[in-house]
């Protein structure tokens, strides 16, 4: 364990002083466009690539570890179809890069998604939602394809809300780590949270500086995971209710399904990007470094509400009550 995480800060150390060089040689830039792309100069994605090395860095000491000493720190870990977990998320990481660098039309990329998971289910049947625990009840799905079909789309939906949430510097950082402490907090696959602990707070670090950003290949990679964890931490350890999961992703969520509303309303690509998010909104009220403070308050709150009154429903009723004043006060002033 100490070498993988003097490994992991060595790594991240020679990233953050050698950023540009390794920018230069990705060569792959987000290009502002005057329209949802406010920067005012090219700026490198090479945020995905970071989380990435820190994963395959973990995945090598996995690989070289025969008596299995790291199980001490990720119990349970090796139940797991770890080959499927990097090859599939890889997968994602390498689509992610091709769409920054070349673009892929939103609707293929839905297909794409969809039989990666499909494929992601077939090696790994930790993620077949069968069941799933809501409000304190048990609610079976009595079909497999159901099943099947169900399953798809939570990891769908995720993956575009959190897409959807990556607007402005240091908001989808601050929630992953927001979401990694909650991963943390439940003592399963420590060294692996740990490790993306270092390639957020890595990636974090350069974008406050307005030096990299995400792009598709970090939002996708980082989502995939999430996504995977949450089902594995519902289905086979049951440490999280799907309205404790919806509470965690009820901001991203509840933006999503409203831009899709406004959107189709409008007559447009409910998948093509505007800056009608929440978080553009605020930022026309606010200082922009607010901007991610805001989000992140907003973000955390239902979650840590539900920790200490532990009624969801309410909950959940409260804050999208809240949510549509926010929004609607946002929108008329």
């Amino acid at each position: 364990m100490f070498y993988l995480f003097f490994c992991l800060l060595i790594a991240n150390i020679l990233i953050l002083k050698f950023h540009y060089k390794l920018s230069k040689i990705l060569n792959i830039y987000d290009e502002p466009d005057n329209k949802v792309k406010l920067h005012s100069s090219n700026i490198s994605l090479l945020g995905g690539p970071i989380v990435f090395l820190n994963l395959v860095i973990l995945y090598y000491f996995f690989l070289i570890d025969n008596n299995q000493r790291l199980n001490i720190f990720d119990k349970n870990f090796y139940e797991l179809n770890i080959n499927s977990l990097l090859i599939i998320s890889g997968c994602f990481f390498l689509i992610g890069l091709y769409d920054d660098k070349f673009k892929i039309k939103p609707t293929k990329k839905i297909f794409i998604f969809v039989f990666l998971i499909i494929l992601s289910i077939f090696f790994d049947k930790n993620l077949i939602l069968e069941k799933i625990n809501l409000f304190d009840k048990i609610i079976v799905f009595e079909s497999f394809i159901l099943s099947i079909f169900f399953t798809v789309f939570c990891f769908l939906a995720f993956i575009n809300a959190f897409n959807f949430f990556d607007g402005i510097n240091l908001q989808v950082g601050l929630y992953s780590i927001f979401i990694v402490l909650i991963f943390l907090s439940k003592s399963l696959f420590l060294s692996y949270w740990i490790t993306f602990l270092f390639a957020i707070l890595t990636y974090v670090i350069l974008n406050f500086k307005n030096k990299i950003f995400l792009g598709d290949s970090g939002t996708l990679l980082i989502s995939f995971i999430f996504s995977y964890f949450f089902i594995v931490y519902h289905n086979k350890f049951n440490l999280f209710s799907a309205d404790e999961i919806f509470l965690i992703m009820f901001l991203p969520g509840i933006d999503m399904i409203r831009l899709f509303i406004y959107r189709l309303k409008s007559k447009k690509n409910p998948l093509f990007g505007d800056r009608e998010h929440i978080h553009h909104l605020i930022s026309k009220k606010f200082k922009t470094s607010l901007v991610p403070v805001i989000s992140i308050t907003l973000c955390s709150l239902p979650y840590l509400f539900n920790l200490i009154f532990n009624s969801s429903l309410i909950i959940i009723l409260i804050s999208i009550f809240l949510y549509t004043l926010i929004f609607l006060r946002l929108k008329n002033n």
